[in-house]
């Protein structure tokens, strides 16, 4: 198709804008959700790494737990499983409909 359009004289960016673009733009977006939503989880390497102050939910929650504070760290748990799983809704409504969805 962009091929097509060259033939017809569309320059580079404007089939990239009318035909790649419209193509491409769910793979990307559930993409880039899927990976969100799979670093958010990764705790082993983020622990020993985080800076002071720049903390991720998981360095908060180990670091809550560890301080026997298990309600804070609990509640950060309930956040993390909460935006996991909005995330999950997002890309099972936007891939749902041409990809059968996250779940089949």
């Amino acid at each position: 198709m962009e091929e097509a359009a060259a033939s017809v004289g569309a320059t580079g960016l404007q089939g990239f804008r009318d035909i790649t673009l419209p193509l491409i733009w769910k793979g990307i977006l559930v993409g880039s959700l899927f990976s969100f939503m799979t670093s958010l989880q990764e705790a082993s390497a983020v622990l020993f790494l985080a800076l002071g102050g720049w903390e991720s939910i998981t360095n908060g929650i180990f670091a809550f737990y560890i301080a026997g504070s298990a309600n804070e760290a609990a509640a950060l748990g309930v956040i993390l499983i909460v935006v996991a799983a909005v995330s999950v809704i997002v890309i099972n409504r936007v891939a749902g409909a041409r990809m059968g969805g996250v779940f089949g």
